[in-house]
């Protein structure tokens, strides 16, 4: 009988995950094909991390226990890309401190254990830890925004008007709610989807600031942004769907 009603079983298809991976490959495949011209090497790597990138995020938002490796690679791909682009804080957020916190998620993922369906069990916020959060916030942004304004830029050799105010307040602040983003998740917060769609909703202004600062020019910094762009909006979109899986009971 068992097995007559797993053969009766119909399989199911996540339309949600479909329709985001379909959207992020073909939006950036029509980008980078278009411009085979003017592509770099930062470009491309960003294209293939499109395909580790959403695969590892969906499987962080269907809670996943294993998604913490795909998480890994993406951020040694994410934070290489960050930092062609300018992005100081989130190339180093995403290349050194990231991978240490997903390191030590998967070790207290597997402490804690897993639901029935293996699944990462999680617990809610208190008041007092919110309040917390948005005081470690706001110092890590301060603290991302000297260290990208005046110790990278001054090493590198990049010169100040090379790279706008804004750009370097908003990936300080990307990178503080990054760190406190994957955090959470580590802790298994139901709240950490909360933070990735306050994440990725600043990723797409500073992306959308830093394109329309280019007009009419081309070139494969524009496309590498544009692509980066395309990321962060189904980032925003998996953002949503994990706020929903995330606080569905264990």
């Amino acid at each position: 009988m068992k097995e007559k009603l797993e053969k009766n079983k119909k399989i199911k298809v996540n339309w949600i995950e479909i329709i985001l991976f379909l959207f992020c490959t073909i939006a950036s495949s029509y980008f980078i094909f278009a411009n085979l011209d003017t592509n770099t090497w930062d470009t491309y790597l960003i294209y293939a991390d499109i395909f580790i990138g959403v695969i590892a995020a969906l499987a962080l938002s269907k809670r996943y226990r294993y998604a913490w490796i795909l998480l890994l690679i993406d951020a040694c791909f994410y934070g290489s890309v960050m930092f062609a682009t300018g992005n100081y804080a989130l190339a180093i957020v995403n290349v050194i401190i990231i991978p240490i916190i997903l390191i030590f998620a998967g070790i207290n993922w597997k402490k804690e254990g897993f639901t029935k369906e293996k699944l990462i069990k999680t617990r809610k916020l208190n008041f007092w830890q919110g309040i917390l959060l948005v005081t470690i916030i706001a110092i890590l942004t301060i603290g991302f925004g000297v260290f990208t304004g005046y110790i990278v830029i001054d090493l590198i050799g990049v010169s100040n008007d090379d790279i706008p105010i804004y750009q370097i307040a908003l990936d300080a602040f990307s990178a503080s709610i990054a760190v406190i983003a994957f955090s959470f998740s580590m802790m298994r917060y139901r709240e950490t989807f909360f933070l990735y769609t306050v994440l990725n909703t600043v990723k797409i202004i500073m992306f959308c600031l830093l394109l329309f600062s280019f007009g009419g020019q081309e070139g494969s910094e524009k496309t590498t942004l544009f692509i980066s762009l395309i990321l962060a909006i189904t980032y925003f979109f998996n953002a949503l769907y994990g706020i929903f899986m995330w606080n569905k009971k264990n």
